[in-house]
Protein backbone atom coordinates (compact mmCIF):
# COMPACT_ATOMS: atom_id res chain seq x y z
CA UNK A 1 0.00 0.00 0.00
CA UNK A 2 2.67 2.29 0.81
CA UNK A 3 5.11 1.31 -2.71
CA UNK A 4 1.61 2.08 -4.37
CA UNK A 5 1.16 5.58 -2.55
CA UNK A 6 4.92 6.17 -3.10
CA UNK A 7 4.58 5.73 -6.93
CA UNK A 8 1.72 7.93 -7.43
CA UNK A 9 3.13 10.77 -5.38
CA UNK A 10 6.07 10.29 -7.92
CA UNK A 11 3.87 10.39 -10.97
CA UNK A 12 2.83 13.26 -10.21
CA UNK A 13 5.61 14.94 -9.10
CA UNK A 14 6.96 13.75 -12.50
CA UNK A 15 3.94 15.20 -14.30
CA UNK A 16 4.11 18.86 -12.61
CA UNK A 17 7.62 19.00 -13.50
CA UNK A 18 7.32 18.10 -17.18
CA UNK A 19 4.90 20.62 -17.30
CA UNK A 20 6.89 23.17 -16.42
CA UNK A 21 9.95 22.01 -18.43
CA UNK A 22 7.05 22.56 -21.33
CA UNK A 23 5.65 26.13 -20.26
CA UNK A 24 8.39 28.05 -21.19
CA UNK A 25 8.41 27.08 -24.88
CA UNK A 26 4.95 27.98 -25.19
CA UNK A 27 5.40 31.21 -24.11
CA UNK A 28 7.85 31.61 -26.65
CA UNK A 29 5.75 30.96 -29.50
CA UNK A 30 4.49 34.45 -29.13
CA UNK A 31 3.88 36.96 -32.27
CA UNK A 32 7.98 37.01 -32.77
CA UNK A 33 7.18 33.30 -34.63
CA UNK A 34 3.87 34.71 -36.72
CA UNK A 35 3.99 36.03 -40.35
CA UNK A 36 4.66 39.31 -40.43
CA UNK A 37 1.64 41.58 -42.02
CA UNK A 38 2.05 44.97 -42.53
CA UNK A 39 -0.59 45.81 -45.22
CA UNK A 40 -2.57 48.85 -43.65
CA UNK A 41 -1.55 52.57 -42.50
CA UNK A 42 1.05 52.53 -39.71
CA UNK A 43 2.77 55.93 -37.91
CA UNK A 44 6.10 56.70 -36.76
CA UNK A 45 6.16 56.65 -32.88
CA UNK A 46 9.64 57.29 -32.25
CA UNK A 47 12.82 57.05 -33.91
CA UNK A 48 16.42 56.70 -32.25
CA UNK A 49 20.25 55.57 -33.05
CA UNK A 50 23.58 55.57 -33.24
CA UNK A 51 25.93 56.90 -35.85
CA UNK A 52 29.74 56.32 -34.98
CA UNK A 53 32.03 57.92 -36.94
CA UNK A 54 35.50 56.40 -37.35
CA UNK A 55 38.58 58.41 -38.86
CA UNK A 56 41.42 56.95 -40.19
CA UNK A 57 45.29 58.79 -40.79
CA UNK A 58 47.66 57.29 -42.96
CA UNK A 59 51.00 58.95 -43.37
CA UNK A 60 53.63 58.19 -45.78
CA UNK A 61 56.73 59.58 -44.95
CA UNK A 62 60.59 59.04 -45.39
CA UNK A 63 60.82 56.56 -42.58
CA UNK A 64 58.11 54.69 -43.77
CA UNK A 65 53.97 54.37 -43.15
CA UNK A 66 52.27 54.93 -40.01
CA UNK A 67 48.24 54.48 -39.49
CA UNK A 68 46.29 56.17 -36.22
CA UNK A 69 42.87 55.72 -35.63
CA UNK A 70 40.45 57.93 -33.66
CA UNK A 71 36.83 56.48 -33.44
CA UNK A 72 34.10 59.01 -31.64
CA UNK A 73 30.76 57.90 -31.52
CA UNK A 74 28.36 60.61 -32.05
CA UNK A 75 24.24 61.09 -31.99
CA UNK A 76 22.20 63.14 -34.63
CA UNK A 77 20.55 65.90 -33.19
CA UNK A 78 16.60 64.72 -33.50
CA UNK A 79 17.36 60.98 -32.52
CA UNK A 80 15.11 59.28 -29.46
CA UNK A 81 12.06 61.64 -30.92
CA UNK A 82 8.60 61.09 -30.15
CA UNK A 83 6.05 61.57 -31.97
CA UNK A 84 2.37 62.12 -32.01
CA UNK A 85 -0.72 60.00 -33.00
CA UNK A 86 -2.00 60.83 -36.56
CA UNK A 87 1.73 62.15 -37.79
CA UNK A 88 4.55 60.64 -39.80
CA UNK A 89 2.16 57.83 -41.70
CA UNK A 90 3.08 55.22 -43.26
CA UNK A 91 0.77 53.43 -45.84
CA UNK A 92 1.28 50.07 -47.13
CA UNK A 93 -0.71 49.04 -49.51
CA UNK A 94 -1.60 45.46 -50.93
CA UNK A 95 -0.28 46.43 -54.80
CA UNK A 96 3.13 46.70 -52.26
CA UNK A 97 3.14 50.77 -53.17
CA UNK A 98 4.01 52.56 -50.14
CA UNK A 99 3.41 56.49 -49.51
CA UNK A 100 4.24 58.72 -46.28
CA UNK A 101 1.89 61.14 -45.68
CA UNK A 102 1.75 64.11 -42.46
CA UNK A 103 5.62 63.49 -42.50
CA UNK A 104 8.31 65.53 -40.61
CA UNK A 105 10.48 62.75 -39.99
CA UNK A 106 14.14 63.82 -41.84
CA UNK A 107 13.87 63.38 -45.07
CA UNK A 108 16.50 60.30 -45.46
CA UNK A 109 14.46 58.14 -43.50
CA UNK A 110 12.11 58.17 -46.35
CA UNK A 111 13.01 60.22 -49.48
CA UNK A 112 12.23 58.65 -52.79
CA UNK A 113 10.16 55.53 -51.59
CA UNK A 114 7.77 54.38 -53.50
CA UNK A 115 7.42 50.44 -53.42
CA UNK A 116 8.18 47.98 -50.80
CA UNK A 117 8.71 43.89 -50.44
CA UNK A 118 8.21 42.01 -47.06
CA UNK A 119 10.57 38.72 -46.88
CA UNK A 120 8.45 37.79 -43.65
CA UNK A 121 10.50 34.56 -43.31
CA UNK A 122 13.23 36.61 -43.27
CA UNK A 123 11.78 39.37 -41.19
CA UNK A 124 13.47 41.70 -43.60
CA UNK A 125 11.26 45.38 -45.25
CA UNK A 126 13.06 46.31 -48.28
CA UNK A 127 11.91 49.95 -49.73
CA UNK A 128 12.66 50.67 -52.99
CA UNK A 129 11.79 53.80 -55.24
CA UNK A 130 9.22 53.70 -58.19
CA UNK A 131 12.57 52.80 -60.84
CA UNK A 132 12.68 49.90 -58.82
CA UNK A 133 16.12 50.70 -56.89
CA UNK A 134 16.75 49.52 -53.10
CA UNK A 135 16.50 52.63 -51.00
CA UNK A 136 16.84 50.84 -47.79
CA UNK A 137 16.64 47.52 -46.02
CA UNK A 138 15.23 47.30 -42.46
CA UNK A 139 15.52 44.32 -40.18
CA UNK A 140 11.84 43.88 -38.32
CA UNK A 141 13.69 43.20 -34.99
CA UNK A 142 10.38 43.21 -33.32
CA UNK A 143 6.65 42.85 -34.24
CA UNK A 144 3.20 42.31 -33.19
CA UNK A 145 0.03 42.73 -34.75
CA UNK A 146 -0.48 46.65 -33.60
CA UNK A 147 3.31 47.09 -33.30
CA UNK A 148 6.51 46.97 -35.37
CA UNK A 149 10.37 47.66 -34.77
CA UNK A 150 12.18 47.98 -38.01
CA UNK A 151 16.30 48.78 -38.04
CA UNK A 152 17.97 50.22 -40.68
CA UNK A 153 22.09 50.43 -41.25
CA UNK A 154 22.40 52.55 -43.66
CA UNK A 155 25.34 52.57 -46.43
CA UNK A 156 27.50 55.80 -46.22
CA UNK A 157 30.32 56.36 -48.73
CA UNK A 158 33.93 57.18 -46.91
CA UNK A 159 35.04 59.76 -47.06
CA UNK A 160 38.57 60.39 -48.31
CA UNK A 161 41.15 63.22 -48.57
CA UNK A 162 44.86 63.51 -49.05
CA UNK A 163 47.25 66.07 -48.13
CA UNK A 164 50.90 66.47 -48.60
CA UNK A 165 53.11 68.06 -45.92
CA UNK A 166 56.65 68.94 -45.48
CA UNK A 167 58.70 69.28 -41.98
CA UNK A 168 61.37 71.91 -42.24
CA UNK A 169 62.98 71.57 -38.87
CA UNK A 170 63.17 67.93 -39.80
CA UNK A 171 63.45 67.61 -43.80
CA UNK A 172 60.41 64.75 -43.34
CA UNK A 173 58.09 65.04 -46.39
CA UNK A 174 55.38 62.87 -47.12
CA UNK A 175 51.48 62.47 -47.86
CA UNK A 176 48.41 62.10 -45.54
CA UNK A 177 45.49 59.71 -46.30
CA UNK A 178 42.67 60.86 -44.18
CA UNK A 179 39.36 58.26 -44.56
CA UNK A 180 36.39 58.93 -42.67
CA UNK A 181 33.83 55.73 -42.38
CA UNK A 182 30.75 56.21 -40.72
CA UNK A 183 28.56 53.36 -39.21
CA UNK A 184 24.83 54.35 -38.53
CA UNK A 185 22.34 52.15 -36.94
CA UNK A 186 18.40 53.51 -37.19
CA UNK A 187 15.68 52.40 -34.94
CA UNK A 188 11.89 53.24 -36.05
CA UNK A 189 8.87 52.05 -34.16
CA UNK A 190 5.68 52.31 -36.10
CA UNK A 191 2.46 51.63 -34.19
CA UNK A 192 -1.07 50.13 -36.64
CA UNK A 193 -3.68 52.70 -36.98
CA UNK A 194 -7.49 51.45 -36.27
Amino acid sequence: RNKTYMKQRLMIILLIVASLAILPSCSNSSDDDSPVEITGNWYVMQYWGTKITKTTYEKHSKSGVKVTEDSTKTKNESWDKTYDYGRNIWSFKEDNTVSITNTDLPEYLYYNIGDYILDSSAKKLTMQTKKGEVSAIYDITDYSQNMVTLCWKPKEPDGISFSAYYNMDTGDSGTITTTESTEETIYLKLKRMK
